[in-house]
């Protein structure tokens, strides 16, 4: 089997892609589509399932512990209960944890996962930033 590091961009999709139905199994999702959005720095995938949209985010290994990753999700589920800021909010597996960890043959590390709740909008990037934009992220912070 090819080391997960000499695979080309979609071959580690591929695995990924394994790695990231091994996650999905804790949740409650029923029936769910998988397809890939970007893997750069962490991996993510659309996951639509019984009429919602979500993000599964496949962390890359060594980039965060769990107890720094627990907490992101944590703050970000203290913000969607407690304000009326739109975030992406994180999702419970079966057991209450707010994040995953999965494994598959030819990922040599298991991978921390964690699913958000889909926030409706479009990507900006920063070559199509404007001024409108830079505010209302002013607004925000």
């Amino acid at each position: 089997m090819t080391p997960f590091e000499e695979l080309t961009y979609r071959g580690q999709l591929r695995r990924l892609r394994q790695l990231s139905l091994e996650a999905l199994a804790s949740y409650d999702l029923g029936d769910f589509s998988l397809r890939p959005i970007q893997h750069r720095e962490n991996a993510t995938f659309l996951v639509r399932a019984g009429g919602c949209r979500y993000v599964l985010r496949v962390n890359r290994p060594k980039n965060r512990d769990q107890a720094f990753i627990r907490s992101e999700l944590e703050w970000l589920d203290a913000i969607t209960r407690d304000t009326d800021l739109v975030v992406p909010a994180p999702v419970a597996d079966r057991e209450g944890k707010l994040l995953t960890v999965a494994s598959t043959p030819g990922i040599p590390e298991p991978r921390v996962c964690a699913l958000f709740r889909w926030v409706k909008g479009r990507f900006v990037s920063q070559h199509d930033l404007t001024g409108r934009h830079l505010e209302r992220v002013g607004r925000l912070m």
